[in-house]
């Protein structure tokens, strides 16, 4: 299983604002192009303002197909709306076995 991980720091004026749009307008959004299983979205309790979203995919051509086919997209979306008003940290996580 392949995760796409995202840790995004928010500013304090629009944190409410882009929260609430996260879960009515993006999450919804990327979860309709049908490439993720499914996803979290988290807060960060430790660094105020700083939230973590994963997405789980099959493998890691749903996620080649992700990029060339949804990601600009949406990503152009979430700036245009919050340009200069979040920082955002993304990787490609590999679900490790369990080791018993």
């Amino acid at each position: 299983m392949i995760i796409y991980y995202i840790e995004i720091t928010i500013q304090k004026d629009i944190c409410k604002e882009w929260v609430r749009w996260m879960k009515k307008k993006h999450i919804p959004d990327m979860m309709a192009t049908k490439m993720f299983i499914r996803q979290h979205f988290s807060k960060d309790e430790f660094i105020e303002y700083r939230y973590h979203i994963s997405y789980e995919l099959k493998n890691m051509n749903d996620y080649i197909r992700y990029t060339e086919e949804f990601a600009k997209d949406l990503q152009n979306d979430h700036l245009i709306r919050f340009k200069d008003k979040f920082n955002a940290k993304r990787r490609i996580l590999t679900e490790m076995k369990n080791f018993h």
